[in-house]
């Protein structure tokens, strides 16, 4: 059929319903960023950047569980979002074991978090047997595209664009939308001196490296930040107060920027994320004790939910 001049093929529009139209309206005025009252992933394609709180020890425990538009700092523009979170390290335990273990058990309650108990969020995945998609010379799989070096210039900048072209963020997610999300932050965090020492090409590398053999755990806490609401959280405990490889704290200062809340519990006090993290960055809360022979495992337990230490068998028995 010939189509007349001016018309438009069929299939080339649609057309709204009243019911859509009224809709539309009533999400104007409802949904403003002035009244704090937001629809799912309202923002999500809105560039984010992390406004860190400073905080006390106690205003840390009313926060934790808080969702971000009730923070103090929160704003969102017609296309950038601003993310008040969290970024603390708690150096020591309570005189009272029972006081530490309930803290610790508050933390862990959040329902969007991912909880280590040990000092490493890549843990095996950073053996080099495991390396995914990546070799000591920097080459990704071939349907990935070439040299990551390629992308890297000699003072350790890299180009976003150029790197996104190659399809490097595939290998992290088929999402467009997070993909662009993880790039933003990627530049965000080589652009920074949130990690220390990481102006090289051979540090950025490190840190394309880390990207690659992520968790996905990890990307799906991502995957499910709608930014007004619950934030996604981070919580290390590490009981053997040992340092942090450079890649974990790559991996900690990715998701800072990204908006994640961060929590470290190093029950020793011992320096672990101060060798590749400004400590600018975050709150350090230190406790009245120290102590570096207590694991998670070890911890949990010692105490009954109403923060009482718990008796062995024998005891209870003769409790009875």
């Amino acid at each position: 059929m010939d189509l007349g001049k001016g018309d438009k093929p069929a299939g080339s529009s649609r057309l709204e319903t009243s019911a859509y139209k009224a809709q539309e309206e009533i999400s104007k005025v409802l949904y403003d960023p002035a009244c704090n009252i937001f629809k799912p992933w309202q923002f999500d394609s809105h560039l984010s950047h992390p406004v860190t709180l400073k905080t006390t020890y106690e205003e840390l425990k009313i926060l934790w569980n808080e969702e971000a538009r009730f923070r103090e700092g929160f704003s969102a523009g017609n296309d950038t979002i601003a993310i008040p979170n969290l970024f603390v390290k708690i150096s020591g335990v309570h005189k009272d074991l029972c006081e530490y273990e309930k803290e610790v058990e508050f933390f862990l309650s959040s329902s969007k978090k991912l909880f280590f108990s040990s000092e490493s969020l890549l843990g095996e995945n950073l053996s080099e047997a495991n390396y995914v998609a990546y070799s000591k010379n920097g080459i990704l799989k071939p349907a990935s595209g070439s040299s990551l070096m390629h992308f890297i210039s000699k003072n350790g900048a890299l180009d976003i664009e150029e790197l996104a072209a190659s399809h490097f963020f595939e290998n992290m997610t088929p999402q467009k939308q997070l993909q662009t999300t993880i790039a933003h932050k990627l530049g965000q965090l080589i652009e920074s001196d949130l990690l220390l020492k990481s102006s090289s090409e051979y540090a950025t590398l490190r840190i394309l490296h880390m990207l690659l053999i992520l968790d996905k755990s990890l990307i799906g806490l991502l995957e499910n930040f709608d930014y007004p609401f619950d934030v996604p959280k981070i919580a290390i405990y590490n009981g053997k107060g040992a340092p942090f490889t450079f890649e974990d704290c790559a991996a900690i200062s990715f998701f800072y920027y990204c908006g994640f809340d961060i929590l470290i519990l190093t029950p020793s006090g011992h320096v672990d994320i101060e060798n590749h993290i400004n400590g600018s960055y975050f709150d350090n809360h230190c406790l009245e004790e120290r102590n570096a022979s207590i694991d998670y495992a070890k911890l949990k337990g010692k105490c009954d939910t109403s923060g009482k230490k718990a008796l062995s068998r024998m005891a209870a028995f003769f409790k009875k």
